[in-house]
């Protein structure tokens, strides 16, 4: 509100923090006696939400607005910790619960300060996420919670009361829960060790482990709402996302689902390969210097059975650049040489044009060994950037690609 980035707008800009601030207080205090109605209102919760988006970053307002909010008056000079000390717990159950309510929670716990949040996990949702969570409308608050916190002792918290049912939870459709605890893992590295057992604990309660000596943990979340797996349709877009989440993780602390997703049969990988869900698991997988490369090169070598079909596709082209980006040099001639076989159907493609000259296709098809030179000058680069500088060359496309045409 302060315009803190605009230090050359003119003066009269810089006054919209008062301006706010005297609109705000004008409009509680002619809406107070109709506030609580106001948040039951979807016209009225979508005003009150704007406000909490205009103060936010200001803590000294949020700090007597939310509270206000929640049904509270705060005494002047009250401490921290205290703010929400007359909150009746019922309304707020009722407000989590309700569509207008329950969207305006959302923003509250979005706008909150670090203290306020605290207080708010430490009243209302601490000791009661499992109820929380099984609810069709306020699991999506309890999602908005772990989205905005930044303290490692609320996703512990979660951990140990929805840990153990993950499994409960992804069968009652609210998988939203576990993926949103999955990601304050990942933001706030708390926990991921649990978060991985207790996930694959979850997805193996009903199935098998394991299907001919291969773990089944990838395929559960890549095809989460099919039971038959990738025979049974699309990829599950929310499991996909936990996967790729989960390859955020430290490797040492997943290595059941690294070793899945390595193990992926040729169908299963070039299936998940075609949709946007799966791809970008699996470019996530390829892409990350943490992976060892003896398993990246497992997938690769399932994805290789039919590289035409991954360039041809939008989601698999994406794919392929990753492949390319960790594969060894033999089986980047082998991936070049089949996508110039087939090379009329990906340049009809709306990315195939792009993807050629990226690959050098067409100079692989002209001068192979002055591709092979310039894939060898591209790969010297890159050793010297890293023997350098301790770590991999920086590259937008996260696949090491350099060498088109």
């Amino acid at each position: 509100g302060t315009f803190a980035d605009s230090g050359d707008a003119p003066p009269e800009r810089h006054q919209f923090k008062e301006m706010l601030s005297s609109f705000s207080d004008a409009a509680l205090a002619a809406l107070e006696a109709e506030l609580w109605n106001l948040t039951e209102d979807s016209c009225g919760s979508a005003f009150l939400q704007a406000l909490l988006t205009a103060h936010q970053g200001d803590a000294a307002a949020l700090n007597w607005i939310i509270p206000g909010f929640l049904g509270c008056a705060p005494e002047e000079g009250t401490k921290e910790g205290e703010l929400l000390a007359s909150a009746n717990e019922a309304d707020i159950k009722q407000l989590c619960e309700s569509r207008s309510g329950s969207h305006l929670f959302e923003a509250v716990l979005r706008a909150a300060p670090r203290n306020l949040l605290g207080e708010i996990f430490r009243r209302f949702f601490r000791g009661k996420m499992r109820g929380i969570a099984g609810h069709p409308t306020a699991n999506f608050v309890l999602q908005a919670l772990m989205g905005a916190t930044r303290d490692g002792d609320h996703v512990n918290t979660a951990l140990q009361e929805l840990g153990p049912d993950f499994g409960s939870l992804i069968r009652e459709r609210r998988a939203g829960v576990v993926a949103a605890i999955l990601a304050a893992c990942a933001r706030v590295r708390a926990g991921e060790r649990d978060a991985a057992k207790n996930l694959a604990r979850g997805l193996t309660a009903k199935m098998a482990a394991r299907k001919e000596g291969r773990s089944q943990l990838a395929p559960a979340l890549l095809w989460l709402d099919q039971h038959s797996g990738a025979a049974g349709g699309r990829c599950s877009v929310l499991g996909a996302a936990m996967l790729q989440t989960i390859l955020k993780f430290p490797p040492d602390v997943i290595p059941q689902f690294v070793e899945s997703l390595a193990s992926l049969t040729p169908g299963e990988a070039l299936s998940a390969a075609c949709e946007a869900g799966g791809s970008r698991a699996l470019e996530a997988f390829l892409g990350s210097a943490a992976h060892k490369p003896k398993l990246k090169k497992e997938l690769i070598d399932a994805l290789g059975s039919d590289w035409g079909r991954l360039a041809v596709s939008p989601a698999g082209s994406h794919v392929l650049e990753a492949c390319y980006g960790s594969a060894e040099q033999r089986t980047r001639e082998n991936m070049v040489a089949a996508m110039a076989r087939c090379e009329a159907q990906i340049a009809a493609t709306r990315h195939g044009p792009h993807l050629l000259r990226r690959l050098g296709v067409t100079q692989f098809q002209r001068e192979p060994e002055q591709w092979r030179n310039r894939v060898q000058v591209a790969e010297d680069v890159k050793a010297d950037f890293a023997k350098t500088f301790g770590g991999a060359e920086d590259n937008p496309d996260g696949n090491g690609n350099g060498d088109g045409d």
